[in-house]
């Protein structure tokens, strides 16, 4: 992981990707970044990212249990 410091207005570059990354607002605790970057590429909030991954493999289990119930049943 690359750590650096920025102030407001300053910007970090991701280069071969074509993103920007400026620090927006610093304010109350919580910084405001403007993310520039292909229109083509998408740009999630990992807390979404996680909990989708998170619904996704509970409905692998839930689906899994089913089908185990139903051979049972049958059986």
């Amino acid at each position: 992981m690359l750590v650096v410091t920025r102030k407001k207005d300053q910007t970090v570059v991701i280069l071969n990707d074509d993103i920007e990354i400026t620090v927006l607002e610093v304010k109350n605790g919580q910084v405001k970044l403007g993310i520039k970057a292909p229109e083509n590429m998408k740009i999630l909030r990992k807390e979404i990212i996680d909990q989708t991954k998170s619904v996704n493999e509970e409905a692998i289990v839930d689906t899994n249990t089913v089908d185990l119930d139903l051979l049972n049943k049958r059986l």
